[in-house]
């Protein structure tokens, strides 16, 4: 603890919008503030000014320490304010206190109210946990909305999942929690079910008989082919007007075309036999994950 020595002329060091008696302050050695964000006039500031109380509380300031300490948590809007005042503006940290309120509070960032809530729809080419992310923090910005406003609000901005939203309506959840958690559920739902039509597609791709291009490719090259070795056997032959070709000089080479039947089903027995996709790290199978059980019997 060190006091700081002054001439009486001048008074005790500091800003001179604070009266002669606030600026008598008593610093403690070593005196610092940590993890404390500078206010930049968004936040509201009077949530922000009783952490800044808490902040210099916890380091056994008193009043006049958060006073003085007042301006270094300020950002360039918190000194330009400040500084602009007349000489002698506070004679205590609670005048100080009050008109750093009344000054801010109405050019923060206001908190929203449930029509914002409302205006949040899923896109068309939206994601639903994309959707639940938007919502989720636009309500985390709403203080004291009911959880039956949220829920409708919710309800109401599924306009691209259908299924979802007539689940909802069939058996309404009674609290945001059951919601939000009612919703990543089925979001998980859709993720395993991408992943199982993407590995049968795949399999289906690999089992596909050649293209019609490509056969038409390989009957090209093959009479080119059978081309060539005709000139070949004219060329060491002489003349060979007249003569007939032998029955095999224009057969053609083709593929058999592919008429079986892809095996569906087997595929799909394959996949849920096959390592879980949800949680590739672990040994369970795709018909063994309990996430995908607790999911289907919903």
């Amino acid at each position: 603890m060190r006091r700081i020595k002054y001439d009486a002329t001048h008074g005790p060091p500091g800003l001179k919008q604070f009266s002669s008696h606030l600026r008598q302050v008593i610093w403690l050695r070593n005196f610092k503030l940590e993890k404390l964000k500078k206010y930049d006039g968004k936040e509201n500031p009077e949530n922000w000014i009783t952490l800044y109380e808490i902040a210099v509380q916890s380091a056994t300031g008193d009043e006049r320490v958060m006073a003085n300490y007042f301006p270094v948590v300020l950002n360039q809007v918190g000194h330009q304010w400040l500084l602009g005042l007349r000489e002698n503006s506070f004679n205590s940290w609670e005048e100080l206190r009050q008109a750093f309120i009344d000054n801010f509070i109405a050019t923060c960032e206001q908190l929203g109210n449930k029509y914002d809530l409302e205006r949040i729809w899923d896109q068309k080419n939206e994601t639903l946990r994309d959707y639940i992310r938007r919502f989720s923090d636009m309500h985390l910005n709403i203080p004291k909305i009911s959880h039956d406003k949220a829920i409708s609000a919710f309800i109401k901005g599924l306009h691209f999942h259908e299924a979802l939203r007539s689940k909802l309506l069939c058996k309404r959840p009674t609290t945001v929690a059951e919601l939000l958690a009612t919703a990543k559920n089925y979001a998980n739902a859709n993720d395993a079910e991408k992943l199982i039509r993407e590995d049968v597609r795949g399999t289906q791709q690999n089992n596909q008989p050649p293209r019609r291009d490509d056969n038409h490719s390989l009957r090209r090259n093959d009479n080119r082919d059978h081309r060539e070795g005709w000139d070949r056997r004219r060329d060491h032959h002489g003349d060979f007007k007249g003569k007939q070709p032998r029955d095999n000089d224009h057969e053609v080479n083709t593929v058999k075309h592919f008429t079986g039947r892809c095996d569906y089903q087997e595929d799909y027995n394959k996949t849920l036999k096959g390592p879980c996709k949800l949680h590739p790290k672990s040994n369970h199978t795709m018909e063994e994950c309990r996430v995908l059980k607790s999911i289907y019997t919903q």
